[in-house]
């Protein structure tokens, strides 16, 4: 019977490790958005708890120790998953995003701005843009 248990236990504890693994995932790539952030750090949370509840259980048979070296991997493995958590959606892990949104797309719309300034000047000019002028354009252009 206790050898059944601690199968038991062993096999819940690879399959909540994966679920941490899957939910790390999942969170990489849909949890820019607050609410699915939340949704993914939650199942994170709830599979490390399973994981240190099934240690607790394992240790409670016939004081059974789980080697303090696997209870150490353990921790770093958590550690380094919310480590990732915490950096996955920053401006400073994503250098090309950030460039992106912070110095490149205001450079062009404020050229877009510059260029649309121009193109609207020079429309309410008169004489510089008539139905003429338009139409030999669309002949030799």
């Amino acid at each position: 019977m206790k050898l059944a248990c601690l199968w038991w236990h062993k096999a819940k504890r690879l399959n909540v490790i994966q679920q941490s693994l899957s939910a790390l995932r999942a969170y990489l790539i849909h949890g820019a958005t607050a609410q699915r952030a939340e949704h993914f750090q939650a199942i994170f949370e709830q599979a490390w708890l399973n994981i240190e509840d099934s240690v607790a259980k394992i240790q409670s048979f016939n004081q059974i120790q789980v080697p303090e070296s696997t209870l150490q991997a353990f921790e770093q493995l958590k550690n380094l998953q919310q480590d990732i958590l915490e950096i996955s959606h920053t401006d400073n892990n994503l250098p090309a995003h950030a460039l992106l949104l912070f110095d490149i797309a205001p450079l062009a719309e404020e050229a877009m701005n510059q260029v649309s300034s121009a193109v609207a000047e020079e429309v309410s000019l008169s004489g510089l843009y008539s139905p003429k002028k338009r139409a030999f354009a669309g002949q030799h252009g």
